[in-house]
């Protein structure tokens, strides 16, 4: 049997979550439905996978809907963000944008970046047309978050294994505010889902969750070096 549940999928390594060992919990199998926060979200789902065709995103490597694990994994990370209605939230890695329509209907805003340029430019396209306008992308390297959004992040979603927490995405993190984080290293066995928490001083705390496997954090990640104590031991 292999190690993971289903494969990685994408263009940029939504992630799998790893089959646990023998007498291990994990709450990857326990999800629990988060119900849609505004009026006509339900229809927005179909709209999305419709809307992925016409403008043929869908075609690379695979289409999103044969690829299984991807609603499992990403609904695991949702709820791991623990989403309000009132949160703005960043995303780095867009992918298929998948990701960030389902969030974009519980948040306020959502934000979300992505390294790729030719997949960055063709996802921007996919939003409005379904309605969601609280949705905003652009092309660049997540390493750096985005700072020129005013107040920071309720919440900070990576869709990429990082070797270490990009020092920028805490910086950006709100007090009180959450940063879910696949980390580990590149192609590797032992990556492993990580929740940074932000309190009221400004104090971080991390927690080591489940098991999963990502394509890697490009970019600035593979060139700077790791700042001390931004790796969790």
């Amino acid at each position: 049997m292999p190690d993971q549940v289903g494969e990685r999928c994408g263009y940029h390594g939504k992630g799998a979550i790893q089959r646990p060992s023998p007498g291990q919990q994990s709450r990857a199998f326990l999800l629990k439905p988060i119900k849609p926060q505004r009026k006509g979200q339900a229809k927005r789902k179909g709209d999305w996978a419709e809307n992925q065709h016409q403008h043929g995103h869908a075609q690379g490597p695979g289409p999103i809907e044969n690829r299984k694990n991807t609603g499992m994994g990403q609904a695991y990370m949702t709820q791991a963000c623990q989403p309000k209605p009132d949160h703005v939230v960043l995303e780095i890695g867009t992918g298929s944008g998948f990701q960030a329509a389902w969030l974009s209907r519980i948040v306020a805003k959502q934000y979300s970046i992505e390294i790729i340029e030719p997949l960055g430019r063709g996802v921007q396209r996919i939003f409005a047309p379904i309605g969601l306008t609280n949705v905003e992308t652009r092309v660049g390297d997540g390493f750096f978050g985005w700072p020129e959004v005013t107040g920071g992040f309720d919440t900070i979603i990576v869709t990429c294994a990082a070797q270490y927490v990009p020092p920028a995405l805490l910086q950006q993190l709100k007090p009180g505010g959450r940063l879910v984080i696949p980390i580990g290293q590149p192609f590797r066995r032992g990556q492993f889902l990580y929740i940074y928490t932000k309190d009221a001083e400004g104090r971080v705390r991390s927690r080591k969750d489940v098991g999963v496997y990502f394509i890697p954090m490009t970019g600035a990640m593979m060139k700077t070096p790791a700042p001390a104590g931004s790796t969790p031991q």
